[in-house]
């Protein structure tokens, strides 16, 4: 979990290990905050480590950590805590690959009359970055258990989807090496009006804000 001072990440641990989905312990090391977390979804129980890393001013301290995915925290009070959540994306995105679990989360929704940085203006961030968004209230608990089940969601399908790539990959390499394609020629219209149709159906069924979905 990254993001500036103050943002309220610390809040948010402490939601997850009070949710009714838990019973968690917390440990400290080397400055951050370490809680684990057992998650029940489709009837599989799974154990979340969450790792709330102090802000140092260096938006790469996120690489000494090998992790599944990344919560990026700020305020919706704060715009500066908001540039810092970019920065992070930023380096993350870069370093990590467009594949990488990203959850832009945008806290102190409580707040609205202080409102800094807008919802849409944070949407945008996501869908920029190719990463989901939300807005919670750590303080209200608002939408925090969504946020915790939809974290263990994006990484089980994030998992899915390259193991799925890593088999399509096998499948491909034997057909060459055996010299079949596994499929007819098509017409480069009919191969344009596929991928025209394709595109259009993700870009309809796909929602920065919808956490169980890719």
């Amino acid at each position: 979990m990254l993001g500036g001072p103050g943002v309220g990440k610390t809040a948010l641990t402490q939601q997850f290990l009070t949710s009714e989905y838990m019973a968690a312990q917390n440990t400290s090391f080397d400055d951050a905050v370490e809680c684990t977390v057992p998650v029940l979804l489709d009837g599989e129980e799974a154990i979340l480590e969450f790792i709330d890393l102090p802000y140092t001013g260096d938006p790469e301290v996120w690489r000494e950590y090998d992790v599944e995915g990344y919560i990026i925290v700020y305020s919706i009070t704060d715009r500066r805590s908001y540039q810092k959540a970019i920065d992070l994306l930023n380096a993350i995105r870069r370093h990590r690959g467009p594949h990488t679990t990203l959850i832009l989360v945008a806290n102190k929704s409580d707040l609205e009359r202080s409102r800094m940085v807008g919802k849409q203006e944070g949407k945008g961030a996501a869908e920029g970055y190719d990463c989901k968004y939300t807005e919670v209230s750590a303080i209200l608990n608002h939408k925090v258990d969504d946020l915790l089940v939809g974290t263990l969601k994006q990484i089980r399908l994030s998992m899915d989807r390259e193991s799925k790539k890593k088999k399509g990959s096998v499948k491909r390499a034997q057909r060459q090496e055996s010299g079949d394609s596994g499929c007819l020629p098509r017409s480069p219209n009919t191969d344009s009006a596929i991928r025209r149709l394709i595109r259009t159906a993700r870009k309809a069924s796909k929602s920065c804000e919808n956490l169980f979905a890719l």
